[in-house]
């Protein structure tokens, strides 16, 4: 099981932050209309018949900057929280600006006098003046940020912004890169979240996910390719560079996937049927030989990863115990229909949004396997996540969606358990910890080893019985 950490503070590409441009755009926009209020000022002083004096100037400054100052406000807040400065989506602020405006002067005492329709034509000719200009000086000073900060380097990774910039260039010629998130991934892959701004104008997200090996970065390409034939989402991935001429190591690019990680239990019944099904899902995948020719085959390797599996936790989850009976009494049925296994089937990979489930990730460990595999491994991890009552729920669902031989499940439950044994090492206090910013405070070091030696137990009982 990989850990799947929130994603960590942003690295920008530069100096560019969301508030620092609403706070100069605002700054420039007060600059503009006190310049521009003097130029029309003075035009509609000359043409109207509010003469020519300083006097009538001032009053007519007086009298336009409340509009003004609404919009030097409004329009940099809309622009630049609108996926950084796109400005086809600030259209509906414009919008807004221009009733106000128009609804404005309707409300002057003598609003079809020539005056009052040429003091709207020229505030709203302003108006827009600004908003353009910020949007520019925005745009501009993305882009310098980008340039000036080129050699910033992103966290636990030897790539700098520059790397990216040039990956961006390479792969969506003209575009530009807004940002770089460095997200936490699986324990040896750097994984970052990109915005870049195409030709178009459209704000697009794209995930670099890096390898330590060649080997690994065709693997996760080969799998993702095939399990893009399922309706759940999948990191769809859009090419592949193993040449690590831009960046250090291999890398994909995947499309992003909007969600997040939930260990939410207050729905527990929906999230534990959503998990089942998508997990049968999985196991439907019809693998023609050319995909199985491209992905590793797990199914004659159980008994070795068993024998070799280092004793890390023997006195909390009974490793040698299980080892002995695994290696005496196990004998996996090979005439099980293979299927293609996720490998790491647990609520940490699996992204939800507004409620529902949305994504699921990290598919390194896949590969052909038997599909009680996977289903051991969620189980033991619904077990003390959700309690041992959804547990049960959730095989009930997903021995529905599935007909198979469940006899052997118990020897499946226990080599999850040995598994799960090694990946959280000595350290479980600091495994448990990983929920906490989740809200499952309630997840504990004792919590994890008691909900653990049950389902051991329980196995081990249907065994001897």
């Amino acid at each position: 099981m990989q850990k799947q950490l929130k994603p960590g503070l942003k690295k920008k590409s530069g100096l560019f932050d969301k508030g620092i441009s609403v706070i100069i755009n605002i700054v420039i926009g007060f600059f503009l209309s006190l310049v521009l209020n003097i130029f029309f000022g003075n035009i509609i002083a000359a043409h109207t018949k509010y003469g020519t004096s300083f006097g009538s100037v001032l009053i007519l400054l007086i009298f336009t900057i409340p509009p003004l100052f609404i919009s030097a406000l409004f329009i940099p807040v809309i622009i630049s929280s609108s996926n950084q400065n796109n400005f086809s989506k600030s259209t509906l602020s414009f919008l807004v600006l221009f009733v106000a405006i128009t609804l404005f002067y309707l409300l002057e005492p003598d609003p079809r006098s020539p005056e009052s329709y040429f003091i709207w034509l020229l505030i709203t000719g302003e108006i827009f003046l600004i908003a353009y200009f910020q949007y520019r000086f925005t745009c501009s000073f993305c882009k310098l940020n980008i340039k000036f900060n080129n050699d910033t380097k992103i966290e636990n990774n030897v790539d700098t912004s520059e790397n990216f910039r040039r990956l961006v260039n390479k792969n969506w010629p003209g575009s530009l890169l807004i940002d770089i998130t460095e997200m936490k991934g699986g324990i040896s892959k750097n994984m970052s979240l990109l915005r870049i701004r195409k030709l178009n104008g459209t704000l697009e997200k794209f995930i670099v996910r890096q390898f330590e090996t060649e080997k690994s970065c065709q693997h996760e390409y080969n799998i993702l390719n095939i399990v893009s034939k399922i309706k759940t989402k999948t990191p769809n991935p859009i090419l592949i560079d193993i040449t690590c001429e831009i960046l250090s190591k291999p890398y994909l690019i995947l499309e992003h996937i909007e969600g997040g990680l939930s260990f939410d239990n207050s729905d527990a019944d929906n999230y534990i049927s959503e998990l089942a099904d998508r997990l049968a899902e999985i196991h439907c995948i019809p693998l023609t030989d050319e995909d199985k020719s491209k992905i590793p085959d797990f199914r004659n390797h159980y008994n070795e990863y068993v024998s070799t599996l280092p004793e890390i936790n023997k006195d909390r989850f009974r490793e040698k115990e299980i080892r002995d009976i695994l290696q005496s009494k196990w004998k996996i049925k090979t005439d099980t229909e293979p299927v293609l296994i996720h490998g790491d089937f647990w609520p940490g990979n699996v992204l939800w949004s507004d409620g529902n489930l949305n994504g699921i990730i990290d598919w390194e460990d896949s590969g052909i396997g038997y599909p009680l595999h996977d289903l051991a491994i969620a189980r033991l991890e619904i077990s003390w996540i959700f309690g041992i009552e959804a547990k049960e729920k959730f095989t009930e669902i997903y021995k529905k969606n599935m007909k198979l031989d469940y006899n052997d499940l118990p020897f499946w439950d226990l080599f999850a358990a040995l598994r799960f044994s090694k990946i959280a090492g000595n350290d479980i206090q600091k495994f448990s910890d990983f929920f906490h910013p989740y809200g499952r405070e309630d997840i504990t070091e004792k919590n994890i080893i008691d909900n653990c030696n049950i389902f051991i137990v329980k196995a081990l009982n249907q065994i001897e019985d």
